[in-house]
């Protein structure tokens, strides 16, 4: 009898955390004395309190209880500028993993492709989990497109792939993985190039989006209009296939800069599986997106009263099944939808 009361409650309590998972989330528009350009948690942090803003007035800002509600404080100090390594393409992101592969960054600044407000490399820099450090050299007709690339394991065999941007002159630029083979690394797959020359992709998360334990990969890819289309592929048995595709996504920031138009996923419904969050074409909406029965859906929006200019933090928040979502707008405000 127990035993079943004990299950009762259990379901009970998966029902309610679905019940209020599925409750649309609420905004709550936070005030800051500038435009913020960049929004980060603290390391080791994962709520309100490790929120740090960087605004364009080069000042830094935090959060805190003001009483009535949340309000914006001046940092104590800036947080230390990140230490990239020697020859690292500036602004780069430096990848970091604690599988068969420990870090990885683009290297070698080039001007191969003329993009415009995008970071091009010529070189490929990975380190292995002993600490052998290797690299991989474009040919002079293609460029690493910058600054975001991800090591995960991207086809659950155990070793770790790398995802990086790859554009070549009068072609698109595709995603591609890449892989160490016979002691080297080289690219083994990527997506397909379109007719659209110099055409930008914004890279996301490396997550299991349709719950088979295996992980997809997710980019928004910009079109020949302008506006942005997310794309969702897979990495199997050594080349990738798309599972699908939604129109309307912002592909880059509001400068024209390369961004990660895709920023979260995590379980933001309720149904125990990965969930992304995005960005309209107009900024004006985050969109959150979920593979449903092998498809591509959306399952809610949250309307913004000012565009979208940072990227999107996933916050923690005790008591509340579904994390919380802070992103900062034009209007030198911060929105928190929880």
């Amino acid at each position: 009898m127990a035993k079943l009361a004990a299950i009762g409650l259990f379901l009970a309590l998966q029902l309610i955390a679905r019940t209020a998972a599925a409750e649309p989330y609420v905004l709550q528009i936070i005030p800051l004395p500038a435009t913020p350009d960049h929004v980060e948690l603290s390391e080791g942090k994962f709520g309100l309190r490790g929120v740090r803003v960087h605004l364009t007035d080069d000042s830094w800002v935090k959060l805190a209880d003001c009483g009535d509600g949340l309000c914006a404080e001046p940092l104590d100090r800036p947080p230390p500028a990140a230490r990239l390594p020697k020859g690292a393409l500036p602004g780069a992101m430096l990848a970091h993993a604690e599988g068969t592969l420990r870090q990885a960054w683009l290297a070698e600044p080039v001007d191969r492709l003329g993009l415009v407000a995008a970071s091009e490399a010529g070189r490929l820099i990975v380190i292995d989990r002993i600490s052998r450090r290797h690299e991989l050299e474009l040919a002079v007709d293609a460029a690493l497109v910058g600054p975001h690339l991800q090591i995960a394991d991207a086809d659950g065999d155990g070793e770790d792939e790398i995802i990086v941007a790859i554009g070549r002159q009068g072609e698109g630029i595709s995603l591609a993985v890449a892989q160490l083979r016979d002691g080297g690394i080289g690219i083994v797959a990527q997506t397909g190039e379109k007719d659209i020359p110099h055409r930008a992709v914004a890279s996301g998360p490396v997550a299991d989006l349709d719950g088979d334990g295996r992980a997809e990969l997710a980019f928004v890819a910009d079109g020949a209009d302008g506006e942005g289309s997310l794309e969702i592929w897979r990495f199997r048995d050594g080349s990738l296939e798309q599972v699908g595709a939604l129109p309307d996504f912002a592909s880059r920031a509001k400068d024209g800069a390369a961004w990660a138009g895709v920023q979260i996923a995590a379980d933001l419904t309720g149904d125990k599986q990965a969930d992304l969050v995005v960005p309209t074409a107009d900024r004006l909406t985050l969109r959150i997106v979920s593979i449903v029965d092998d498809e591509l859906t959306e399952s809610e929006r949250i309307a913004l009263p000012a565009e979208a200019v940072t990227e999107i933090l996933m916050l923690r928040m005790q008591g509340r099944p579904r994390p919380a979502l802070l992103v900062g707008l034009a209007d030198g405000t911060l929105a928190l939808a929880r």
